[in-house]
């Protein structure tokens, strides 16, 4: 019986060391979850630390974009403003170098017919002082 005993007691000790090796290593693997629990938590704290910048910046950005569209249409709609401006000042100095050109061959026209007037004036002044010699002549 004292080696029963014995034998029960070695296997009591063998299974209580056995026991507290199960109890530390759970332990160890609790401690290592708190661990791994406590970094888990701080990458997501940081993620989403990360996220809120991001979305802050996406914001602004979005901001931005809106501002730049905006001053871009203000400035491609000046421009075509600007432009229908140049093409109006251009239609009128077109116009006026039409007129311009119209009222020149009209002069030049109007240069021509009295030039031929005057030709006949000429022409007349001729013949008269043409027949004045002549009756001038037959007197003498």
């Amino acid at each position: 019986q004292v080696r029963e005993l014995g034998s029960q007691v070695a296997h009591a000790e063998a299974f209580k060391a056995e026991a507290a090796s199960l109890r530390r290593e759970l332990e160890t693997s609790a401690a290592t979850r708190v661990v791994e629990r406590k970094q888990e938590e701080q990458l997501v704290a940081e993620l989403r630390s990360e996220l809120a910048v991001a979305k802050g910046a996406r914001a602004k950005l979005e901001a931005e974009l809106v501002t730049t569209r905006q001053t871009t249409r203000e400035q491609v709609d000046s421009t075509v403003e600007q432009a229908a401006m140049a093409n109006s000042q251009v239609i009128k100095i077109l116009e006026q170098l039409n007129n311009a050109r119209m009222q020149h061959e009209a002069d030049r026209l109007g240069w021509y017919s009295d030039r031929e007037e005057l030709k006949e004036k000429i022409k007349g002044l001729k013949e008269t002082a043409a027949a004045h010699k002549l009756c001038g002549d037959e007197l003498a």
